[in-house]
């Protein structure tokens, strides 16, 4: 007896052609997905270059700006020290190690709490802890101050100002600028004390004694 299976063949046939087809749109699908996802990571990849480029640049502007001012403190006659809105040490320069005689090179200090740095120069004040109100007072009022002059003990005259950082409001820390004016002082002094000699001179000399030129004049 033979089976007619034509039914069921044509059947089968339509499931496959189905399936088929059915694969046939998957795969456009991911295909059309892969597209689309090739084509975002690649505008990502270009903006991850973009920002990257950016960045980089930015990041070699404020290298080379750090550098220019690390090159423009170390090189002031003045003594310099900065500190951030942490209280911690940014910079300071070889003029502020000598002023205080500490046995530092300025990189040894970078990073040292600013209590650190008081207590190292507090000694060489010779009014005990004026820095130290100096200090906490212009701290606190974060406002500039001029020069305000303290003598140290081994016969120094220093000018002290306090300069504030701000950065869009936010106050940053600060850059302390100590000037030795000692030699200016002593020249300010000698010029003084020669001016008041010669009119003390002139104060004395008798009122009928005149002054001539070598032309009877």
């Amino acid at each position: 007896m033979q089976v007619d299976l034509t039914h069921e063949i044509a059947a089968l046939k339509e499931i496959l052609e189905r399936e088929r087809q059915a694969r046939k749109a998957v795969e456009l699908i991911l295909e059309q997905k892969s597209s689309e996802l090739y084509a975002i990571n690649q505008k990502l990849e270009e903006k991850v270059k973009e920002r990257t480029e950016v960045l980089t640049n930015k990041n070699e502007e404020l290298l080379a700006t750090s550098t220019r001012m690390m090159l423009l403190v170390q090189n002031l006659q003045n003594a310099v020290w900065m500190e951030d809105e942490f209280g911690n040490t940014v910079l300071v320069n070889q003029q502020f190690c000598d002023l205080f005689h500490m046995p530092f090179v300025p990189a040894d200090l970078v990073g040292c709490e600013s209590k650190v740095i008081l207590n190292r120069i507090a000694g060489s004040f010779k009014e005990q802890g004026v820095f130290d109100v100096i200090h906490g007072n212009y701290w606190a009022e974060r406002a500039p101050v001029g020069a305000t002059e303290v003598h140290l003990q081994y016969d120094r005259i220093v000018l002290v100002e306090f300069i504030p950082i701000w950065a869009n409001g936010i106050y940053k820390g600060n850059l302390w600028v100590l000037k030795d004016v000692t030699q200016q002082r002593i020249a300010d002094q000698k010029l003084k004390d020669q001016k008041a000699f010669y009119e003390d001179i002139l104060n004395n000399v008798p009122a009928d004694l005149a002054v001539i030129d070598k032309d009877q004049r």
